[in-house]
């Protein structure tokens, strides 16, 4: 008897053991966002950004006039040119709260939010 319960714990133990765990949510992803400015405001896309930490992030962006995108906490800067498509690509590699602004107007449009892994 103490063998046959034995043999089921074993059995239990190696099945629990065997299992993948599940990695989906700590596999990096792709996160594209889109933003149009006019006016020095964001007048279409999202004003918070959530990701998380070690996905890659594409903002798509557009705006009626040249300029400076800056992203705070990650000293990100990327000019822009007006009426043409421009990508800023980056990781997101610390996690928090993250204002971005319209850096030649000092004009805060957004927040990128980095949920931790």
């Amino acid at each position: 008897m103490f063998f046959f319960i034995l043999v089921v714990v074993l059995l239990i133990a190696f099945i629990f053991i065997a299992q993948p765990k599940d990695q989906s949510s700590s596999v990096p992803k792709t996160d594209t966002v889109s933003l149009v400015i006019k006016a020095d405001k964001l007048v279409s896309g999202q004003t918070v950004i959530s990701v998380n930490q070690k996905d890659k992030v594409i903002i798509n962006f557009t705006s009626d006039s040249s300029g400076t995108f800056q992203l705070h906490g990650y000293n990100k800067v990327w000019k822009y040119k007006k009426n043409k498509p421009n990508s800023f690509i980056f990781t997101a590699s610390m996690s928090g709260r993250f204002p971005y602004e319209l850096q030649n107007t000092d004009s805060q449009i957004g927040v990128l939010q980095v949920y931790p892994k």
